[in-house]
């Protein structure tokens, strides 16, 4: 069986925990380095997705406030997979906001 046929890593080591051969670990090998690979890009694009957020808050108010424009925000979503996701980018346009107007009067 080559790790091809099988992406299921949990099936996978049902399956093979008792007869598993060199050919085996090394697609069991193969498949966990694959996982890791797709773990590590979506965990980038969340760091990224989350530092192009904050930089697009801090020009939008920091121009804002330049050129004395009012500005009302409403965060909504929620819809974020994880929630955290979200939660972190409403938490840094609070953060932007307190760091262009300051505290609340």
């Amino acid at each position: 069986m080559s790790f091809e046929d099988e992406l299921d890593v949990p099936t996978f080591l049902r399956r093979r925990r008792e007869d598993a051969d060199d050919e085996d670990c090394a697609a069991l090998f193969e498949l966990l380095k694959m996982e890791n690979e797709r773990r590590e890009r979506a965990e980038n694009l969340r760091v990224l997705y989350v530092a192009l957020t904050r930089a697009r808050d801090r020009l939008v108010l920091g121009l804002c406030a330049e050129r004395h424009l009012p500005v009302v925000v409403t965060l909504g979503g929620g819809y974020g997979d994880p929630m955290e996701d979200t939660l972190a980018v409403h938490e840094n346009t609070v953060r932007a906001l307190l760091e262009t107007y300051g505290t609340a009067r």
